[in-house]
């Protein structure tokens, strides 16, 4: 027998499809919309999705059988719990009687098999941000919910080598030379695959020794804007790779940088920057792992363009080859500190100008605050932290990512310790404000990392400052202005912030 197209399927699901769309699926909503993806009809009603498996046999997937659908099926539904157990709640059958009238869960053997949801409605990360309405609080709030995930994911110490990543090249490479053969076209890649390719080569012993560390674990596999949802007023992450726990099992750095990629397609420069940050402190990653990121982004853009490709989606194509090409450019990181007493604002000036900074997801933050132990600490444990601070910052800089100093610096010790660090500082701001207004704002605080309460804060003094390193940022008035100062300030230094 031949073998389908992308297009074609050994069962259509016509039948099925009619009496969805029509209403008349006993034990079913109506279907108000119907999609077609490659692998999935997609039946929407009101209350209630149904995704049901379409029989094809793809190069990376054979649904041809009954039995193989059906174990995709329940594949699916067991690995999207993970993350949304009350969106999707279970697996049902689809069987004809003898009038030919279709049945959901009539009884446990079927000619189908479906996945059914809850529906969510027009609220996927990617339908918010084409409508403009992306927050950069729901974009780190799904780079928590994908830390969250990797946490509970046990590690897996056969995948996730270099010889892994360089056989996914391997097969972009190839369907993006018969996508373009069947188009009568030449392949345009080739300067992508070959800088991936240095790369990745580039950063074996990185990539092995996270490898040994335990870092590759079975992810959510495909995890762009359009798989993250909304879901009862929470940021959910859902339809997670389930047909090939091979393909969704790597570094755990490769599943969030889809995440970090798309926002790049969508321009969301501060986004990306915070979603990144939130995640590197929610699971603790090493500074050192920032090397991989550029790697890691590049090839999700490259999976994105050899899909555009293969579907006739040249414009797409092009747009994904362009920005892996830049995710992979080599560019100066800066270091840049800002201090000030508590309530001046540092961290949000920080986390503002973070995507300023030249990196993939511009500059890591690196927050005493989160950085201190929960416990009130001495002189000497403060110390400690600046210095652990100082540390990860040298190692993000010889990662070649920029990186933020977000602390007081209100003792002397601690500027003695920022001197001998041996860091080269890109630019110092030290930001000020009125006693009042910093008061007022400590006291506004929630769920905010700083422990510096109103009696911390009143008691803090403004210590003496090298003139030479720092320069004074006015901070008590619209926090914008303090943004633009500081921008304005470094722009006229380096030509390498990114605006």
């Amino acid at each position: 027998m031949e073998l389908p197209s992308m297009t074609e399927s050994l069962f259509g699901n016509d039948s099925l499809t009619a009496a969805f769309l029509a209403g008349q699926v006993i034990g079913a909503e109506r279907a108000t919309k119907h999609i077609q993806t490659h692998l999935s009809d997609v039946f929407v009603g009101q209350e209630r999705v149904y995704k049901v498996k379409r029989a094809v046999r793809l190069p990376f997937v054979d649904f041809s059988t009954l039995n193989a659908r059906r174990e995709a099926c329940e594949a699916e539904l067991a690995l999207n719990r993970r993350m949304a157990p009350r969106l999707y709640e279970r697996v049902a059958a689809l069987s004809r009687d003898s009038n030919g009238t279709w049945h959901l869960g009539r009884s446990s053997e079927g000619e189908q098999y479906c996945v059914v949801m809850r529906n969510f409605g027009a609220h996927t990360l990617r339908d918010i941000a084409l409508r403009g309405e992306l927050s950069v609080a729901i974009a780190v709030d799904a780079a928590r919910a994908a830390a969250r995930l990797h946490s509970l994911a046990l590690p897996d110490h056969l995948r996730g080598h270099l010889a892994d990543y360089l056989a996914i090249l391997d097969g972009l490479m190839r369907t993006e030379t018969d996508a373009a053969a069947a188009l009568d076209l030449k392949p345009g890649s080739s300067e992508l695959f070959d800088h991936l390719a240095h790369t990745f080569r580039h950063h074996a012993p990185v990539i092995e020794a996270r490898q040994r560390m335990g870092h590759v674990r079975h992810g959510h596999g495909d995890l762009h804007l359009g798989n993250i949802c909304i879901f009862e007023g929470e940021v959910t992450l859902f339809d997670a790779l389930e047909f090939d726990p091979a393909l969704a099992t790597a570094d755990v750095l490769y599943d969030i940088a889809f995440l970090l990629m798309d926002l790049r397609v969508f321009r969301l420069r501060e986004h990306a920057s915070a979603a990144m940050n939130a995640y590197w402190d929610e699971a603790s990653v090493a500074p050192e792992a920032l090397a991989l990121l550029p790697a890691f982004m590049a090839l999700r853009a490259a999976v994105r363009m050899a899909v555009s490709v293969a579907s006739g989606n040249l414009e797409d194509a092009d747009r994904y080859r362009v920005l892996g090409l830049d995710l992979l450019a080599v560019r100066k990181p800066m270091c840049v500190a800002v201090g000030g007493l508590s309530g001046t604002g540092k961290s949000v000036a920080a986390q503002a100008i973070a995507h300023k900074l030249p990196g993939v997801c511009g500059a890591r933050i690196l927050r005493t605050d989160i950085l201190r132990p929960a416990q009130d600490y001495d002189a000497a444990a403060r110390l400690s932290v600046y210095e652990q601070m100082f540390s990860q910052a040298r190692a993000c800089l010889k990662a070649g990512s920029s990186v933020i100093l977000d602390a007081t610096f209100a003792l002397a010790e601690t500027q003695a310790a920022l001197a001998a660090s041996g860091l080269l500082l890109d630019g110092a701001f030290w930001l000020t404000a009125p006693a009042e207004i910093r008061l007022a704002r400590v006291e506004a605080r929630k769920d905010d990392a700083s422990k510096a309460d109103e009696r911390v804060a009143s008691a803090q003094r403004a210590p003496s400052l090298d003139p030479q390193v720092w320069t004074p940022i006015e901070a008590g008035g619209d926090r914008a202005q303090t943004v633009a100062s500081i921008l304005g300030a470094l722009t006229r230094k380096h030509a390498l912030v990114e605006l």
